[in-house]
């Protein structure tokens, strides 16, 4: 990650994901979830999934963005139950940042899928 600001909790950023049980990666949006301190003493970042590939039926830890445009996404999208560790060097830009009502519902969201 070159001269972009380090990102902090609810900051969308491009990251090349890797896909879930087998290799390869695919650049797609992602949302920042761990702690300053976190930050500070890790090379790598916490972050959930984005989709812009809405279901009628969610899935537990889903739900749609309510301010996506905010958040510097170019289409409707949800927050996916996925959680990745990345490298900084495969965040490729912050897009944006999400609204303090979408940040309420990334809480409960991680609330959910990690029981805490």
């Amino acid at each position: 990650m070159t001269d972009i600001a380090v990102p902090v909790f609810g900051d969308v950023v491009r990251v090349s994901f890797p896909y879930a049980g087998k290799d390869g990666h695919k650049e797609r949006p992602a949302v920042v979830i761990n702690s300053p301190v976190y930050q500070q003493q890790r090379a790598d970042v916490l972050v959930l999934a984005l989709s812009s590939r809405l279901t009628p039926q969610k899935a537990l830890g889903e739900a749609v963005l309510l301010d996506w445009e905010k958040a510097g996404l170019t289409k409707p999208s949800r927050f996916k139950a996925v959680v990745a560790t990345v490298m900084q060097n495969r965040l490729l830009g912050i897009m944006g940042r999400l609204s303090e009502r979408d940040i309420r519902q990334l809480r409960l969201l991680l609330s959910m899928i990690i029981g805490a």
